[in-house]
């Protein structure tokens, strides 16, 4: 089962765990219509918009605990309002990305444990322990049905006791008398048990040949062992090396381009009009393998990804330009927008250079970014 598999079930069981919880807090502050009180006074703060007011959306009662914080206070111990908030955006994400791949297996782990915690502490044990049998490898509906499995058969087991047992046949002379029990049989002395034969091609093995053996073991594994570690050891890479793709100068200075805006899913190509982003996936497979070939930076799941290792922040003190970010050897996987402080470098492909400026993000729906591009004029 795929992330996104799962993390749907897990958020399944968060609505039903939830709902009552939201609705008993609310209605014991606003009373039973709190629905349309809270669509009215987000009408005037905010207008007429888009946005769910039902108890079967999960993404509107995290809405409500996260928004109500007052309300909830009392009646949700810490930190139950910062994991409503993270599942947030766990449920924005869920809802926006429908790719397979829109959470991998340690984000999706990470998910679950978040959601069962918040329902432990909202007193929906029952929701938590389905949700921590996710985590474990368990559907979602096994436990139920284990449940019902044994209340059957208990109900069965009663129903055979509470029959009437019929009386044991008396014997008669017609009737043929029942054989005694036969004793169990005791075992023989020691003495006098056969001696074990061993056959006759078996190879002899005393104390001498064992230690001949464990001695070579424990000479030859440990030479064994170092010569492993240190092949592997000269053949992997450092995380934070440069790629073996590193363009070469000297570079001529492609464009800048300004608040460009990258939705959640999408990504630009900085070869080809980067100030129009694309969506990274699409209906069509091969339009989705070439998209992730032409994809120099895309915004997944509120990360900025370049899916090769080569992105990192402008080191302090270098010029902001491609000779300074070739410079900067630091390198991250992927990054959060919000937690970029500077510029970042990002090595992209055909020779390409770009030094990018996040201007603003708007949680994990959309990113906007300032680009200034360069590329190398070996590989015109």
């Amino acid at each position: 089962m795929g992330g996104r598999d799962l993390v749907g079930q897990g958020l399944e069981q968060l609505q039903r765990g939830l709902r009552p919880f939201v609705e008993r807090t609310m209605a014991a502050a606003w009373g039973t219509d709190w629905i349309a009180e809270k669509q009215r006074r987000d009408t005037a703060r905010f207008g007429g918009g888009k946005r769910g007011y039902g108890l079967g959306d999960v993404r509107f009662l995290l809405r409500m605990i996260t928004e109500e914080r007052e309300i909830f206070k009392p009646a949700l111990p810490r930190p139950g309002l910062s994991l409503a908030s993270e599942l947030r955006d766990v449920g924005n994400a869920y809802a926006h990305d429908f790719d397979a791949d829109a959470f991998s297996a340690v984000e999706a782990r990470q998910a679950l444990d978040t959601m069962a915690r918040l329902l432990e502490l909202a007193g929906a044990r029952s929701q938590a322990r389905i949700v921590r049998g996710l985590l474990n490898g368990t559907p979602a509906g096994s436990a139920r049905k284990k449940k019902q499995s044994a209340a059957s058969s208990r109900r069965s087991q009663t129903r055979t006791s509470a029959l009437p047992q019929a009386d044991p046949l008396p014997w008669t002379e017609n009737s043929p008398p029942q054989r005694p029990a036969r004793s169990p049989r005791r075992p023989e002395p020691r003495s006098q048990r056969p001696a074990p034969r061993r056959p006759a091609n078996r190879p002899r093995f005393g104390w001498k040949s064992g230690c001949a053996l464990g001695c070579v073991a424990s000479v030859a594994l440990p030479l064994l062992v170092t010569s492993v570690s240190g092949w592997m050891i000269s053949n992997m890479g450092d995380s934070s090396r440069k790629p073996s793709s590193i363009p070469t100068g000297p570079f001529e200075k492609v464009g800048t381009y300004r608040a460009v805006s990258l939705p959640n899913g999408s990504f630009v190509s900085f070869l080809n009009s980067p100030k129009r982003p694309r969506r990274l996936v699409t209906t069509s497979a091969a339009q989705n393998r070439r998209n992730k070939a032409q994809a120099d930076l895309f915004f997944r799941n509120g990360y900025l990804d370049t899916d090769l290792h080569q992105m990192g922040p402008l080191a302090s003190g270098r010029s902001a330009d491609a000779k300074g970010c070739l410079a900067s050897t630091a390198r991250v996987e992927r990054i959060r927008p919000g937690a970029v402080r500077g510029k970042l470098c990002v090595t992209g492909k055909n020779g390409l250079v770009a030094l990018v400026a996040v201007r603003s993000a708007r949680s994990t729906s959309a990113v906007k970014l300032d680009l200034t591009v360069w590329r190398s004029a070996a590989r015109r």
